[in-house]
């Protein structure tokens, strides 16, 4: 079997690292919770035998490891025990239960960690006791951020003799580095990625110095390996936004004009040490005869150096025959907005490749440069999907409080794609042209890619309309107009209880029993009575009646 990164992985990891992405980068900007992933250290105090062993063969067994799972499938493994770490045993073979790897339809916080070992692959392996002599079980359940360094795959069979396990698996991954399996090399990069706060910041581990970690893997950047390649860019790179294009689309959320409801920003300011620290080595790969993949990312991982020198190779990497490297070269831009390179945006705007100029489109948000406001204007009537989909996010996030913004918000808010995201926009500090629209939005309940991202767009439109409603005067609430705008509220449906709250607390302030009562019938008919609580409560507060 080949060795990739998944091999001992949990598996939402593999189906839902996205989720963990915006997991750890909502905790960005909001202050981490204080639950982060379990430290190494921690993982081999709480271990009761730590030892390096080969896989022998695996059987599933009737076992229950942790009180409620039962569910989960158990299997043992067994090892032949090549050097133990922490901890001692008599067998030269010892057995380790665990969790196998999981359907693949499971939900993410469902999922238990999960083994799948390779027949005489070697692992060092993390365990704790339990009431059968010489069989150990894996150490925890679950972890929603780090599932896997309790067991970590080695480079051979021989004997570690180094005196901690801290070192001993350090030296197991340095020395996957220099594999000739590209499975085994990507897996110890994304380990040592992880383990050093890398991808899973700020929700990651600490267990190795990031320094250190960038030391020993900026050389595989310029692997003839593409996958290898990726990996030790991605590592290096790391921690600026412009490395993949979800990444792109957050930053330029963050550095939007406009609010985008309920996204949280990134914080700010955005590093990216291991670029500015092995700069010529990624633009020497962006220059080089490798990969087209591995040259476009190595340039994508120059975000934030903004040295001189990058400005200046910009220039050639515009012209360049690959139209991804000119993408990534065109993103780029953003950092040197008074370059040379900046200027000809317009003209990488009809470039003859779509992702040039989407990239072209997504650079024009980024900078927030309204002199340009015409290119995106004139990108949203492309017939290509993907540059109309950035021009179209891009738009988005400028303010649409901007005379300029607004007029081509306008132009465009009845097309078939940006229906409803542009009117959205426009409604959120003018309604009143649009209340019809946003009473459609709520009943219809549209869904679009042509966004930032936030709210659902049912949901945005619900609170658009339930602020002008609050707004009115008691005539006008009374009033038979107002009628329209309470029974589109009423059919937003009951995926959030804090509508359904204010909207019945509304009712009961302003006296209007009998609408309250169909309102409560309704939803209790469509929830069965699970929201009857919220209800309970408007009725026991005194500050929500007239």
């Amino acid at each position: 079997m080949n060795v990739g990164y998944n091999e001992v992985k949990c598996g939402f990891l593999q189906r839902f690292g996205m989720a963990l992405f915006f997991l750890a980068t909502m905790f960005s900007a909001w202050g981490s919770p204080g639950g982060g992933a379990a430290s190494l250290d921690k993982l081999i105090e709480d271990a009761d035998i730590i030892f390096k062993g080969t896989v022998v063969s695996s059987t599933a067994v009737e076992a229950t490891l942790f009180e409620g799972k039962s569910q989960f499938d158990v299997r043992e493994t067994q090892f032949r025990v090549v050097s133990f770490i922490k901890g001692a045993s008599a067998d030269s073979e010892l057995s380790f239960r665990h969790y196998v790897q999981l359907p693949s339809g499971s939900l993410l916080f469902d999922q238990m960690h999960s083994y799948n070992f390779s027949k005489d692959r070697t692992y060092i392996v993390l365990g704790k006791k339990t009431n059968t002599e010489g069989v150990f079980q894996q150490l925890r359940s679950y972890d929603i951020v780090k599932v896997d360094h309790d067991v970590i795959l080695c480079s051979d069979s021989l004997p570690s003799s180094l005196p901690t396990p801290r070192e001993a698996i350090w030296s197991e991954l340095n020395t996957l580095l220099g594999s000739t399996d590209p499975g085994n090399a990507v897996y110890a990069i994304n380990q040592l990625d992880e383990m050093s706060m890398g991808r899973l910041q700020p929700l990651g581990t600490t267990d190795f110095d990031r320094g250190e970690v960038l030391t020993s893997v900026f050389n595989l950047v310029a692997s003839k390996n593409p996958e290898v390649a990726k990996a030790a860019i991605t590592l290096v790179g790391e921690h600026n936004p412009y490395l993949t294009k979800d990444r792109t689309n957050r930053w330029l959320i963050t550095v939007a004009s406009s609010e985008i409801p309920g996204i949280a920003k990134l914080d700010r300011p955005i590093q990216n040490p291991g670029g500015k620290k092995y700069w010529r080595e990624l633009a020497k790969v962006a220059n080089g005869d490798g990969h087209d993949e591995s040259r476009a990312m190595a340039i994508r991982a120059l975000g934030f150096v903004s040295k001189p020198e990058i400005e200046r190779e910009i220039e050639g990497w515009l012209s360049d025959n690959e139209p991804e490297v000119r993408a990534a070269a065109t993103l780029l831009l953003s950092d040197y907005p008074d370059s040379e390179g900046f200027r000809k945006l317009r003209e990488l705007a009809s470039d003859v490749a779509p992702v040039v100029r989407a990239a072209a489109a997504t650079t024009v948000g980024i900078s927030q440069d309204h002199s340009r406001l015409d290119l995106l204007d004139a990108l949203l009537n492309e017939e290509e999907t993907l540059v109309r989909l950035h021009a179209a996010r891009s738009l988005l996030s400028f303010s649409p409080r901007d005379a300029g913004v607004a007029k081509i918000l306008s132009a465009h808010m009845r097309d078939g794609d940006y229906w409803p995201s542009f009117m959205l926009a426009l409604a959120t500090d003018n309604p009143t042209p649009y209340l019809e629209d946003l009473a459609q939005v709520i009943e219809d309940k549209p869904k679009s890619e042509f966004r930032l991202g936030g709210e659902v767009l049912a949901f945005q439109a619900w609170h658009i309309l339930f602020d002008y409603v609050q707004g009115l005067s008691d005539t006008e609430i009374e009033s038979k107009k107002a009628n329209r705008y309470f029974d589109a509220l009423e059919q937003l449906g009951t995926f959030s209880s804090t509508p359904i709250r204010d909207l019945y607390a509304f009712y009961v302030r302003h006296g209007f029993v009998e609408r309250a009562s169909e309102f409560r019938a309704l939803i209790s008919s469509q929830n069965r009575g699970a929201l009857e609580e919220f209800f309970e409560r408007v009725d026991a507060n005194s500050a929500y009646h007239s």
